[in-house]
């Protein structure tokens, strides 16, 4: 990575045997065309993020906060041992022969098995959505969502916190087969499924809380059933992970394909997903439109 180019360098200069005598300088300037490192270079320099215990302006954990803390015990090395001041610089990447040689440089580098790094430890899932990855693809209103999890990656440098990337497979959101990124304190595992509470803070986003599920197709549509709990579609039938029956199991009041009214509006139930208070919310399609949405239990009526 960028960041440890330039720590690596640093390292070289006040080695024991540096290419060039530091002696001889009151000045080192990193050129990179990295925007991350130089834009982000200054919080470290001027202490902003260690006086924010490591986390931006906006609340977000900073990434790769032991490369930031090792890069400013160089330079605080340089500045005690030889009075130089370092400062880092953007440039455009591939613009001239010189930065033409060093990405040339950086690929072989990077081809090399002579210095492998121990790498994070995360896990990635291939995505169900045909979309990419963006920041603010998902509209962050504090809503619920059943969402997939695509990798699952520890924030060096910060105890319990993960940053997530997530897909919607909820085919009656808003946001489906949006895929973005999140944070949260919770340990979550790719591949798996999660009805999730997520922030309105879309400068910070969070995971509240998370209760895994699974998905399994009906008629062409998606049917969200909590693990440990009964099969909504066939409640006296036990999942296969359950050992004994659970008598005090929630089952549904509404079945599929159930016409029913909510507040005035005539509907039929698509599918039904239960939450983790062991009641059910039923995906409702209305007759006078082509939405659906999804309501409580308690507030649905089957009165004509």
């Amino acid at each position: 990575m960028e960041l440890r180019a330039c720590i690596d360098a640093l390292k070289e200069l006040i080695s024991r045997h540096p290419p060039v005598d530091p002696g001889d300088f009151r000045k080192v300037v990193i050129h990179t065309d990295s925007r991350y490192v130089a834009d982000n270079y200054p919080n470290v320099q001027w202490g902003h993020w260690r006086k924010n215990n490591w986390v931006t302006k906006e609340g977000t954990p900073v990434h790769n906060k032991p490369e930031w803390e090792e890069l400013l015990r160089l330079h605080k090395r340089l500045d005690r041992n030889f009075h130089i001041k370092l400062d880092i610089d953007w440039i455009q990447g591939k613009s001239d022969d010189h930065t033409k040689a060093v990405h040339k440089m950086a690929k072989k580098a990077a081809a090399s098995p002579l210095k492998a790094k121990k790498l994070d430890h995360q896990r990635v899932r291939p995505k169900w959505s045909p979309n990419s990855a963006q920041r603010g693809s998902v509209t962050l209103r504090g809503q619920d969502e059943i969402v997939r999890l695509i990798t699952d990656v520890p924030v060096r440098g910060h105890s319990r916190m993960y940053h997530y990337m997530y897909e919607v497979v909820d085919d009656g959101s808003l946001d489906f087969q949006a895929v973005d990124y999140v944070y949260s304190d919770k340990m979550l595992g790719a591949g798996h499924i999660y009805r999730v509470k997520l922030t309105d803070n879309t400068k910070n986003p969070r995971i509240l809380s998370a209760d895994e599920i699974e998905l399994t197709s009906t008629a062409g549509r998606y049917i969200a059933v909590t693990c440990g709990q009964k099969d909504p579609l066939d409640p006296d039938r036990k999942r296969k992970d359950d050992s004994d029956p659970e008598p005090n199991a929630a089952t549904p009041a509404f079945s599929l394909g159930q016409e029913l009214i909510f507040e005035g509006r005539h509907g039929v139930v698509s599918s039904f997903a239960q939450t983790h208070e062991e009641t059910f919310l039923y995906k409702v399609r209305w007759a006078d439109s082509e939405s659906s949405d999804y309501v409580p239990e308690e507030e649905l009526s089957t009165d004509q």
